[in-house]
Parts: structure tokens; sequence; C-alpha cells
């Protein structure tokens, strides 16, 4: 059984091509236009992509000034 099935677009393709050439996955100029198109989207005043949910976790718990020492319960899987 088949349960997923993900449609990609040839602009999409042909996005993620332009973005494997250019060297720079985590960061550059795709990246910064993405952020700015997100800000626009959102309505925020900015935004920060990483490029894991991991990353974003860290940074998270960055911001909320949870450190060494500190207590975090999650679950094991995120």
């Amino acid at each position: 059984m088949n349960f997923f099935t993900t449609k990609v677009s040839d602009e999409a393709i042909e996005r993620v091509v332009q973005v494997l050439r250019s060297g720079f996955l985590n960061e550059g100029a795709v990246v910064k236009e993405f952020e700015a198109d997100l800000v626009d989207y959102l309505g925020a005043s900015h935004v920060v992509t990483t490029n894991s949910a991991t990353s974003a976790l860290h940074l998270a718990l960055i911001h909320l000034g949870i450190g060494p020492g500190d207590e975090v319960i999650i679950p094991p899987q995120t």
C-alpha cells in the first residue's frame, strides 16, 4: 500500500538544482529570499530558518535562556 505520494513540480526541482549547484545549502541568496518571503507571508518583523528541527529547538532553548544544568523534558523523537 502506498499512503504517501509526493508530487514535486518541475519548478521546485529546478530551484533545488539551482541551490545544489550554488554550493550554498544552508545559507546564500535563496535562503535570504525564502526568509524574506516568509516574513511577508507571516507578517513577522523577522524570521530565522534552520537546516533541521533539532537546530531550531536548540536555538529556541538558547533564546529562552535554558542552558547546561537545566532540565528539559521532551519526547524522544522531535
